[in-house]
């Protein structure tokens, strides 16, 4: 038997016994309600109809997962043909989170929004903590000095000047922002090793946590990041280093340190739950062009800001530079004191 076919065998099996098992506890209660006293029809009648549609609801979700599994295990198989360890990885780890999920496809699974929540909520619906100082972080000083072009200075002080005269909008915390970011990371580049890959650019990155209990329910967090900047070729959502949000309104910075948050929260949670990673930290920023939190969550899912402005903007550059390089140079799969070259091939950095 081909092996797709025989997993497609063992998945379907599975699915017509949920089936079988869910149209059982549907006829008992058929009899039991048939049992009721005159009194309780109504009640009964209401009840059988919202069990009917539960039923539905639950046997579409388990077949959809399923089909999706399916689909998976058929990209594995031929990327393991061709021999293409990247691709077969990519595959791999939702492969993995699907069969894990499995069980619990019966579970009705809660949204969160991720733009909708404060560092409190994170730390609810996360399990994270704070800690003051942070241990495990690469921020502490002394920090390595980088030093940026004059004109990127002469640039951000024109912006500032005309901030003054403008009304304060989100364009205008862009500009700002993305002078700085791609000043910092064309230094960083400039001085990495020769044969290093590039650091790869992209925006409207959506990032999607795993299904998770807290509050005696099932909940998924999703969002959007304005920017990723990726080291290397290919895309791991585990591989993410660093993630910037920005506000979109001057002097709310600390709105949006929840948000930040989040999405670090997301990654953090995937590489704990990765038999593969062996490295969980995770940085990130929160900014409106002025103020800068800068955050971290270390191995032990605790977490620190150090909050920086403009008028510390060497700081400001410093420790970015820092953790972009971090990126760089530690790979989640690999610890830190392994080699660069065996962790340059993986690395992704999210800026939001």
């Amino acid at each position: 038997m081909d092996p797709l076919d025989a997993v497609s065998a063992r998945l379907r099996p599975a699915t017509d016994v949920e089936k079988f098992r869910l149209a059982k506890q549907e006829e008992q209660r058929e009899e039991i309600q048939t049992e009721g006293s005159p009194n309780q029809s109504s009640e009964a009648s209401t009840y059988h109809s919202r069990t009917i549609n539960e039923v539905k609801e639950i046997r579409e979700r388990l077949e959809t997962h399923t089909n999706e599994l399916v689909d998976l295990v058929e990209d594995l198989m031929q990327s393991t043909e061709k021999g293409d360890k990247d691709v077969t990885w990519e595959i791999v780890q939702p492969a993995v989170e699907a069969l894990q999920w499995l069980p619990h496809t019966d579970k009705r699974v809660n949204t969160l929004l991720i733009d909708k929540m404060t560092f409190v909520d994170v730390e609810d619906y996360s399990g994270l903590e704070y800690q003051n100082p942070l241990s495990g972080s690469s921020w502490e000083e002394p920090l390595p000095h980088t030093e940026l072009p004059q004109c990127v200075y002469q640039m951000l002080g024109i912006i500032n000047r005309s901030a003054r005269r403008c009304v304060k909008s989100e364009a205008l915390i862009r500009c700002r922002t993305n002078i700085l970011l791609f000043a910092v990371l064309d230094a960083v580049m400039m001085s990495a090793p020769k044969d290093a890959q590039p650091l790869n650019l992209q925006t409207d990155t959506h990032l999607i946590s795993r299904p998770f209990q807290a509050k005696r329910k099932y909940w998924q967090a999703h969002g959007q990041c304005d920017y990723t900047v990726r080291y290397g070729e290919e895309v791991h959502e585990q591989a993410i280093n660093l993630v910037i949000v920005e506000t979109k309104r001057l002097g709310s910075v600390s709105l949006s340190e929840g948000h930040a948050l989040g999405y670090m929260a997301v990654v953090h949670q995937k590489r704990k739950a990765s038999k593969r990673a062996r490295n969980s930290t995770v940085y990130g920023v929160a900014t409106d062009g002025k103020t800068f939190y800068f955050l971290c969550i270390n191995e032990a899912s605790k977490w620190g800001r150090i909050v920086l402005d403009t008028a510390q903007l060497d700081r400001v550059v410093d420790l970015l530079a820092l953790v972009m390089r971090e990126a760089m140079t530690v790979s989640p799969y690999t610890s830190r004191h392994t080699s660069n070259h065996a962790s340059m091939e993986d690395d992704l950095v999210v800026l939001g």
